[in-house]
């Protein structure tokens, strides 16, 4: 005698994924921001605040990092949904850092002045 039997379901799993990617910033995109600080009695605090908002809104548009897998799943056959709790974080003493070296180099006048 032979015995057989199919099952049909889906499969729920959570796994945590990360992935590090470089977050890109036109020069242009970035010198209108510290111009309007500048035109605003402002100082970089405020272009760091304006960077990090735009690393908040746009990281996941802007890049395509490759998520690696944290945890263990092998279903051959499961039901993928869009995560509910994607998160991009970034140190805004990188940020900091980074536009200072690159007003340093490229534009001390806009330093200057902020």
């Amino acid at each position: 005698m032979e015995f057989s039997d199919r099952e049909y379901g889906r499969a729920r799993y959570s796994v945590g994924r990360s992935a590090t990617e470089d977050f890109t910033l036109d020069a242009d995109e970035l010198l209108e921001m510290v111009q309007t600080a500048i035109d605003d009695g402002l100082g970089i605090e405020t272009v760091i605040d304006k960077i990090a908002e735009l690393i908040d809104e746009v990281a996941w548009d802007r890049c395509d990092p490759s998520l690696d897998t944290i945890g263990e799943y092998d279903y051959d056959d499961h039901d993928s949904t869009d995560s509910d709790n994607s998160a991009v974080e970034f140190s805004r003493t990188q940020v900091r850092d980074r536009l200072l070296v690159f007003l340093r180099t490229r534009h001390p006048q806009l330093l200057e002045a902020l």
